[in-house]
């Protein structure tokens, strides 16, 4: 092959990557057994306990029943994805955003899969100054398996009820975000 049939192989091999693979695994126990489930199979709430006590960054304790009532959509991401951290910028933004009938958080499960520990991480966090989006930790990753999270980053839609409606591995703009959250109750 001639050195230029090389480098388009090698672009088309990237493009088809890039297309592909819209989130981040490394570190991830893709195989492990227990009780991860696979979210590319769907999941309802007869598979997972949706409910869960985390504690954020900021030491306020989120109960997901607490937002019994109200839609959720949490983003599952750590710090070492660059597509958590490119997009990071914008789930703030949506966060800070007044919604009516839904509340924004994200979860990070320091100390697992790669993701910094927890006291490092708080202190990263709080550098990059964003001061919209809650970012609860999820210590030992037990929330994280239980809604099957095996990419970054992942999105998790809990209808008013406290319902997993869905979970998306990937990328999930604000505009699916906001579509999703008009469709369910």
């Amino acid at each position: 092959m001639t050195q230029k049939k090389y480098w388009i192989a090698g672009m088309a091999t990237l493009f088809l990557s890039a297309t592909l693979f819209t989130g981040c695994s490394w570190g991830m126990d893709w195989f492990g057994g227990g009780d991860t489930k696979k979210a590319e199979e769907g999941v309802s709430s007869k598979v997972i306990d949706s409910d869960f006590t985390l504690t954020d960054t900021e030491g306020k304790v989120h109960k997901l029943s607490d937002y019994q009532g109200k839609k959720v959509y949490l983003k599952f991401w750590a710090s070492w994805c660059g597509i958590c951290m490119k997009t990071l910028g914008e789930t703030n933004a949506f966060a800070g955003e007044e919604h009516k009938d839904f509340v924004v958080l994200s979860v990070v499960a320091p100390g697992v899969s790669g993701e910094m520990p927890k006291d490092k991480f708080i202190s990263w966090f709080h550098g990059l100054n964003y001061h919209h989006l809650p970012v609860l930790l999820d210590e030992g990753g037990k929330v994280t398996r239980n809604y099957g999270v095996r990419f970054y980053p992942t999105s998790v839609i809990i209808d008013s009820e406290g319902v997993v409606r869905e979970v998306r591995p990937g990328h999930m703009p604000k505009s699916a975000v906001l579509d999703v959250m008009a469709e369910i109750p």
